[in-house]
């Protein structure tokens, strides 16, 4: 966190980390439509782990991200 009196941070909640599936669908369509026009396009591995297992990558996605930024309930 930044010290700058100014800085907001924002946190998704949990109706925000249900948009992870279409944001997946999107990331997908655009490798598939975009990278022929544009060749150059840096490609990541987490496309192929995430084209394996959609599911499996939306979960720990999800998981991963309640883990890092949400408080732990006791």
């Amino acid at each position: 966190m930044s010290d700058h009196k100014k800085t907001n941070v924002y946190l998704l909640t949990e109706k925000g980390l249900g948009l992870a599936p279409t944001i997946v669908e999107l990331t997908l369509w655009s490798d598939k439509n975009i990278r022929e026009f544009h060749t150059a396009l840096y490609r990541d591995d987490r496309i192929e782990m995430l084209k394996n297992n959609k599911e499996g990558f939306i979960h720990t996605l999800q998981e991963n991200y309640k883990t890092e930024n949400w408080p732990q309930q006791i």
